[in-house]
């Protein structure tokens, strides 16, 4: 079962987590996990993940190089003390999480493998950017 552990926020901000609540399988021929839809009532302060569309056409990020090998740069056009820079892999693992300091920061990459990651930039509890970032060494 899906779960949406901040329902008051919108967008990305409300952080949905799939699968969070394993549930007993009943059901081995179909589809075990099919939710009820119609018994939700969907306010204007639900999870709208439409809402991200206004904070990134305003947050511009050059995250370079990329493809990047063993150091990954970031300049921001806007810098807040509540940001931090947030790394995937492709599979939803949290790589890890640096707060950023300042406009201009870079990000020692020596330690991951040679593949696909994603990022997203966090300020305020607010999803400002999101990207994907290859490695290759």
């Amino acid at each position: 079962m899906h779960v949406i552990h901040n329902p008051d926020l919108k967008g990305f901000a409300c952080d949905l987590e799939q699968n969070a609540i394993e549930l007993p399988i009943t059901n081995r021929r179909g589809l075990p996990y099919i939710p009820h839809y119609n018994d939700l009532n969907v306010g204007e302060n639900d999870c709208d993940p439409s809402d991200i569309e206004t904070t990134l056409k305003t947050f511009k990020v050059d995250v370079f190089p990329n493809p990047a090998s063993n150091f990954l740069s970031l300049e921001l056009n806007h810098f807040h003390t509540n940001a931090e820079f947030q790394l995937h892999s492709v599979t939803g693992l949290d790589i890890f999480t640096k707060k950023i300091t300042r406009k201009e920061q870079t990000f020692e990459l020596t330690a991951l493998k040679n593949g696909i990651y994603f990022y997203k930039i966090v300020q305020d509890s607010k999803i400002v950017f999101i990207g994907k970032l290859i490695i290759i060494r």
